[in-house]
């Protein structure tokens, strides 16, 4: 009898641990994943990041307007992409903060991991905010590994 409740126990055990492990992969695995399909196309014939990749980065007068564009886009990727091209301009900062209020998480991802490159003490202000404000958990988690990094780096040095 002893015997057939520690079975069950284990049994039991090893129910759990399976119903955590997948839900931890759900948290971490995107959607269109879990279904088993590829990636989604973020544009026709190869993808904007394709194009965006091949263009030397714009150094004139109208670049500020069109990364102001490219971040009233309705396609998130194009938000996304521009994202990319203000964390290495000194008065991108603001911009990327604004982008953590986008409807779409992908947009705020990426505007997490673009304040987690750029360090600053305002940056860890706004992942804070993130990290406890977010709707989305994926950003939420991001927002919390980003804040980990900057301390990290903090702590050696490197920043």
């Amino acid at each position: 009898m002893r015997a057939l409740a520690w079975t069950l126990v284990g049994v039991m055990v090893v129910c759990f641990l399976g119903a955590l492990a997948a839900v931890w992969y759900a948290r971490r695995t995107p959607p269109w994943r879990r279904a088993g399909r590829r990636e989604p196309a973020r544009e026709g014939n190869g993808g904007l990041r394709a194009i965006l990749d091949d263009e030397p980065a714009p150094e004139e007068e109208g670049e500020e307007d069109e990364i102001l564009a490219r971040f009233a886009h309705p396609d998130p990727f194009v938000r996304v992409d521009a994202i990319d091209a203000l964390k290495d301009r000194p008065d991108g900062e603001p911009m990327i903060v604004e982008a953590l209020r986008d409807e779409y998480p992908v947009v705020r991802r990426q505007a997490v991991r673009a304040l987690q490159e750029l360090g600053t003490a305002s940056a860890a202000r706004a992942l804070i905010e993130v990290a406890r404000h977010d709707p989305s958990a994926e950003v939420r988690e991001e927002a919390v590994e980003a804040l980990g990094a900057i301390v990290r780096e903090r702590q050696n040095g490197i920043s």
